[in-house]
């Protein structure tokens, strides 16, 4: 049976047509497919954005009563999460009370006292054990017409320490010493990304960060288990037991400066699978012995239990 024109012509018709809606049908759910997807990303980056604001604000809130309750002149602090920095706080006393400051504190230059010298231990180990001892004495050191001296140093030092304790009682003159066994220690410091005795705090907060990725691109892997063993004993043993808890651990190393107008701690832990990495700065504290474990660490704890409790 022959097919007409005008038959031939109907069923052409009907084809395009369902080809047609078949298309516009496909490019519908297309269409919705990539709505939902857009709104789901909109909704996560907005979850993100509430959650680094909380973060911004418990950290805000932290430094702040450590720099009212020890009458500092400043402080600041840097919360990493997974590599992300997730918090930001630089904090001037201001008539009677703290005000936001100028960013490019977080990246300038300074000296960032003993928390340096676990940069210098690391380049040092290639000389040295960590159960190496090395003679602090009195706590007081001359070297290059500097004196050098231990934050105990008015109560008689610590004697014989082994280089692991170097770390956990925060000794200046052990680390100088251990140091001067190692002849290549400056172009290892150099390496690590210390190539001076300045840093700013975001280098300073990256390089802990590192160390609480075990990031295997900063040292061998036997050296970063040393580090990471020393750093945990700080807080068990040494300078940071303000920050021990039973339920979270905590890694890190106070410091301060030589003439401990700064205290300082950089503490890492791990909670509910996510890496923290928290940096906090005290300046010129008024009130109460000037202690990196203590005042800075007040900050950390209280922004790690924060954490722990979201």
């Amino acid at each position: 049976m022959e097919t007409s024109k005008e038959q031939l012509m109907l069923i052409i018709t009907r084809e395009t047509i369902l080809k047609g809606g078949r298309q516009f049908f496909r490019g519908t759910i297309e269409r919705t497919k990539m709505k939902h997807t857009s709104i789901f990303y909109f909704l996560l980056v907005l979850i993100i954005s509430c959650q680094n604001n909380d973060l911004q604000t418990i950290s805000k809130e932290a430094l702040s009563n450590e720099l009212t309750e020890v009458q500092a002149d400043s402080g600041l602090v840097i919360l990493m999460k997974d590599n992300e920095v997730v918090a930001q706080v630089n904090l001037v006393a201001d008539k009677g009370t703290y005000r936001t400051s100028d960013e490019s504190a977080f990246r300038a230059k300074r000296d960032m006292g003993t928390l340096l010298s676990t940069a210098c231990m690391m380049a040092a180990l290639d000389g040295v054990s960590p159960a190496d001892t090395v003679d602090v004495g009195d706590g007081v050191y001359s070297k290059d017409g500097k004196r050098i001296e231990d934050h105990n140093a008015d109560m008689g030092g610590y004697g014989i320490l082994t280089a692991e304790q170097v770390i956990a009682f925060d000794s200046r003159v052990g680390i100088t010493k251990l140091m001067e066994r190692c002849p290549k220690v400056s172009e290892m410091l150099s390496r690590i990304g210390f190539s001076s005795s300045l840093a700013s705090p975001m280098d300073v907060a990256s390089f802990y960060n590192r160390i609480a990725h075990e990031d295997h691109s900063l040292c061998a892997a036997e050296k970063m288990t040393q580090i990471r063993t020393m750093l945990s004993k700080v807080v068990t043993d040494g300078t940071g037991k303000n920050l021990f808890s039973d339920s979270l651990a905590i890694a890190g190393k106070t410091g301060s400066t030589a003439n401990k107008e700064e205290v300082s701690c950089c503490g890492f832990f791990t909670i509910n699978g996510s890496i923290y990495t928290c940096l906090v700065i005290v300046s010129h504290p008024k009130i109460g012995y000037p202690s990196g474990g203590v005042m800075a660490g007040n900050v950390v704890k209280e922004i790690a239990n924060y954490l722990m409790k979201k």
